[in-house]
């Protein structure tokens, strides 16, 4: 039991997730729902005002949940969320100006008034990812990369 334990503690997510997926398909990715929160907090304020200020106009983040879009929205402002993986899909959040640019290469939950299944959006898995990198996706990083600044926000 100690082994399994060790095992999955030093897992990553993504690999979890893989074999979740290639046992129960796409369902498997259902175990990431408690993530889909709408609770933004002091790190996704200082995003958010860090775009309203002018400072950033493009951020790639690895999270898929949607707190830097519900920051900057309550804050006034707007994104265009660009899932490069998912067939270049993008979608915009909040009313204001647009004035963020959000890369997610993992994919993003689905806006609550997308016509998307919430789930549809995700590349969450190592396979999914692997298996969509065209050549416009690559190319949208490469755009991205290109301008300054550009905040990369990783991490769980």
């Amino acid at each position: 039991m100690a082994t399994v334990r060790s095992v999955v503690a030093e897992a990553r997510l993504e690999r979890l997730l893989d074999a979740f997926h290639q046992t129960h398909g796409q369902t498997a990715l259902e175990y990431l729902l408690p993530l889909n929160s709408d609770s933004w907090n002091g790190n996704h304020a200082a995003i958010a005002a860090l775009a309203l200020n002018g400072y950033i106009k493009q951020c790639i983040t690895l999270n898929f949940d949607l707190l830097i879009e519900g920051a900057v929205e309550d804050k006034g402002g707007a994104c265009e969320t660009v899932c490069p993986l998912t067939q270049g899909v993008s979608f915009r959040t909040g009313a204001g100006k647009s004035l963020l640019t959000i890369i997610k290469p993992h994919g993003s939950f689905a806006p609550p008034d997308a016509s998307a299944n919430q789930m549809d959006l995700l590349s969450a898995t190592l396979s999914q990812i692997g298996s969509r990198p065209a050549r416009a996706n690559v190319q949208a990083f490469k755009s991205v990369l290109s301008e300054c600044p550009v905040l990369f926000v990783a991490g769980y």
